[in-house]
C-alpha cells in the first residue's frame, strides 16, 4: 500500500506497537472506559458478549499475583537445576520472565476473561457430537481477539500504548481463585499507559504471504 494512500484507520493500525515502558502518569479513568467501550461493541456470536475486562487496581492483589508468579518461577528453576539440561531450561524461564516483568510497574493492568464454554448437546442423540462444543470454545477465543483488538486500537487513537501478555499464565496457579473468577477463565493480561518508548517498526508479512484465492 502506498504511503500517500493510507487512511486514518490505516495509519492507526500501522503505527500500533506493543508498549512495555510507560510514564508514571496514571491515565484518567475516562480514557480506560473508552477503550473498554470499544471492546464492548466488538462482534460476538449471537451477541453473547462473553468477554469481561477486570482492572487490577489493588496493590495488594498485584503483589499477590507477583508473589504467585515468583513462587512458580523459583520452583521451575529448581527443576532446571535437577534436570540434565539446566542451562537451556533456565534460559527459557528467563526468556518468558523478560517479557512480563514490567507488568507490575504499568499504570493500568487489565485481566481479560471469558465466560467458560458450557457443554452443548442437541437432543438425546447428541446430533452434532463434540463439534458444537469445539466451535463454542473457538467462538470464545475469536470473540476475545476481536474485543482485545478494539481495546488496543482505541487506546492507540487516544494516545495510550498497550501490550497483550499471555506469558504470566505459565507462572500462575489457581489464578481464577486468586481473581475470584467464578465460571470464568483468564485469557491474558493487558498493560496500558502513556508510552515512554518509541517502539521500533517490525517486519510484517506481505499480502501475498497471507492472502490467497482458491
Amino acid at each position: 500500500m502506498e504511503r500517500d494512500s493510507l487512511t486514518a484507520f490505516d495509519e492507526l493500525v500501522t503505527r500500533r506497537r506493543s508498549i512495555r515502558r510507560y510514564k508514571a502518569d496514571m491515565p484518567p479513568d475516562g480514557m480506560i472506559e473508552k477503550m473498554v467501550q470499544a471492546a464492548l461493541v466488538a462482534p460476538s456470536p449471537s451477541n453473547t458478549q462473553p468477554i469481561r475486562f477486570i482492572r487490577i487496581r489493588s496493590s495488594q492483589l498485584r503483589e499477590q499475583i507477583r508473589h504467585g508468579m515468583t513462587a512458580v518461577q523459583e520452583r521451575l528453576m529448581q527443576i532446571a537445576v535437577e534436570a540434565g539440561r539446566p542451562k537451556w531450561m533456565k534460559n527459557r524461564i528467563k526468556f518468558y520472565n523478560r517479557y512480563m516483568a514490567f507488568m507490575f510497574d504499568a499504570p493500568v493492568l487489565m485481566a481479560v476473561v471469558t465466560l467458560r464454554a458450557k457443554e452443548l448437546l442437541v437432543g438425546p442423540e447428541n446430533l452434532f457430537g463434540s463439534r458444537l462444543a469445539d466451535i463454542r470454545v473457538m467462538n470464545l477465543h475469536m470473540t476475545a481477539g476481536l474485543s482485545v483488538m478494539s481495546y488496543l486500537l482505541k487506546g492507540e487513537e487516544i494516545g495510550l500504548g498497550s501490550c497483550i501478555m499471555s506469558a504470566p499464565l505459565i507462572f500462575l496457579e489457581e489464578v481464577e481463585k486468586m481473581l475470584d473468577l467464578e465460571d470464568m477463565e483468564l485469557l491474558c493480561f493487558i498493560t496500558s499507559g502513556y508510552p515512554d518508548e518509541n517502539a521500533k517498526p517490525i517486519r510484517r508479512k506481505t499480502i501475498d504471504e497471507i492472502y490467497s484465492c482458491r
